[in-house]
Formats: C-alpha cells, structure tokens, sequence
C-alpha cells in the first residue's frame, strides 16, 4: 500500500455513500428530497439573478 491508499479509500467511500444516501432518502423520503431539490434549485436561480445583476453593472 502506498501513500495514497487512504486517500483513495475516502474518496472512493464518498463516491460510493453519497449517491447511495440519495437513493435511499429517495425512497424513503420522497417530500424531503423534493423540498432539497426545489431549495437547491432555488439557490441557483438566486445566485445566477446576483451574477447577472453585479456584472450589468459593471459593464455599464
């Protein structure tokens, strides 16, 4: 084993966990998936209306 065998063992675990942790809520938890999704969602629309507003006034 070298020195990065545990580095690639947690990624390999976040790899693995993560989406598995999504499936399961998935599953289990179909509202509170929703509910991330729709506030994930809105947090993009949020920052991206920023982005656009700080970089029109800029160019102006």
């Amino acid at each position: 084993m070298g020195p990065t065998a545990g580095a690639r063992r947690s990624i390999a675990g976040a790899v693995l966990f993560g989406p598995l942790g999504v499936g399961v809520l998935s599953v289990l938890a179909p509202h509170v998936m929703g509910y991330l999704v729709a506030l994930v969602c809105f947090t993009v629309a949020v920052n991206a209306g920023r982005y656009f507003l700080v970089r029109r006034q800029r160019d102006e």
